[in-house]
């Protein structure tokens, strides 16, 4: 057990899951279960900001949290800004929604630490088990590795942005290349969204690794959008900021074009189908929350496919946009997975 949060620590963890996957493995009927690694960011800073103490409290408060979101899973803090929590009977596409579930309720509540008002952000990476293959190493690692990674394609990118800089300020030779590089980027976003446009998703998709999930997305009603304001057009083009920024929501590694007026473009690597068409959909439940313009709730109709390694994009493309097209005839504000 953990002595500052009372929570297991990772041997217990590791046993639970032994456990889980036995039964898995013994059971009749299709069995499976999963782990939410829990990264609460930033905890260095929290402590130089406030106090060594504040971020203990901090922890403490996060473990506490996470026993009362999840009453019936096993949670284990396995680092020292890291938690895990192991829930028995979920597959692969309800593990990642409470995933997503648990970052939203723990990243929009309120913190208050020793009567301050504490910022508290968390990150998470959602697996699933059992392994087809027995003897797999634990969930706990495969979440660390795919947490590992993302970190260090941040980095990269980081360190990318740093040499383009120094280039600029320091290598007056290369500023032509490097204004011509910048005309290209400038030419594959659109302008209002910061999204790439569709010439630049053409460009990028090639190489795309398969399978991954394609979603088509697009506005409901934005003339009825455009005139809410006095027809002056701003209206719909905060509709369509707020709906890329939507899209963005569902998962870091996802890229997102704007395809036409009103239509979006989503790839998501390492998502199936319909666990896109459920996570699209869980954002038009209360669209008056997540996005409105005025009184008017911003909604938007789409289709997902998935696209496999010998799959012709354009056909995957045509899949999608077909789907879309059924959702608006079956009323709009709905997402519908192709066959």
């Amino acid at each position: 057990m953990d002595r500052l949060t009372g929570a297991a620590d990772t041997g217990e963890l590791m046993a639970q899951e032994v456990k889980f996957d036995a039964q898995a493995r013994n059971s009749v009927v299709e069995r499976h279960y999963g782990l939410v690694l829990v990264d609460l960011v930033g905890l260095r800073r929290l402590n130089s900001d406030f106090d060594w103490s504040t971020g203990d409290e901090v922890l403490v408060e996060l473990a506490v949290r996470l026993h009362g979101l999840c009453p019936q899973a096993f949670v284990a803090r396995v680092d020292a800004d890291k938690f895990a929590v192991l829930i028995d009977g979920l597959n692969q596409d309800e593990v990642a929604v409470e995933g997503r579930r648990l970052r939203h309720e723990l990243n929009t509540a309120s913190w208050r630490i020793n009567g301050k008002s504490v910022p508290v952000l968390v990150r998470v990476t959602s697996v699933s088990g059992p392994s087809p293959l027995p003897g797999e190493t634990h969930l706990l690692w495969t979440a660390q590795r795919i947490h590992r990674a993302r970190a260090q394609w941040k980095l990269k990118q980081k360190a990318e942005d740093l040499a383009n800089l120094a280039k600029l300020n320091g290598l007056q030779a290369e500023l032509g290349r490097f204004r011509s590089q910048l005309a290209i980027i400038i030419s594959q976003r659109d302008p209002l969204t910061g999204a790439l446009n569709r010439r630049g998703y053409e460009e990028l998709e090639p190489s795309f690794d398969t399978p991954y999930a394609l979603a088509f997305v697009d506005l409901d009603n934005m003339r009825i959008l455009n005139k809410s304001q006095g027809d002056n057009w701003g209206a719909g083009d905060r509709a369509l900021i707020g709906v890329k920024r939507l899209l963005e929501s569902i998962s870091p590694t996802g890229i997102v074009a704007r395809w036409g007026g009103d239509e979006f473009v989503l790839s998501l690597p390492g998502f199936t189908a319909t666990s896109v068409c459920h996570e699209l959909n869980s954002l038009l439940e209360h669209p008056e929350q997540n996005l409105r313009i005025g009184d008017l709730p911003v909604t938007f109709s789409g289709g997902v496919t998935m696209v496999m390694a010998n799959d012709d994009p354009l056909l995957a493309m045509q899949r999608a946009q077909q789907r879309a097209k059924d959702s608006k005839i079956a009323g709009r504000s709905r997402i519908l997975v192709a066959e």
